[in-house]
């Protein structure tokens, strides 16, 4: 396996525990996720890159929020 994968396993678990602890916007709850699990291993491009994708997706393709 490689090292990726568990990354972004951590990220979607981390992502799915702050979801369940509601009040947060999906937005909130990606970022906060991002922020604890991705963010280290990023150089600023990446991060900007993150940012931007999260704000337009869940903005211009939102058929499930």
């Amino acid at each position: 396996m490689n090292i990726c994968f568990f990354r972004s396993m951590d990220f979607v678990g981390c992502f799915l525990h702050e979801f369940g602890q509601g009040d947060k916007s999906v937005e909130d709850t990606m970022n906060k996720a991002y922020g604890k699990t991705l963010k280290r291993f990023h150089d600023w491009i990446t991060r900007g890159s993150f940012s931007v994708n999260i704000r337009f997706n869940l903005k211009i393709k939102n058929p499930f929020f």
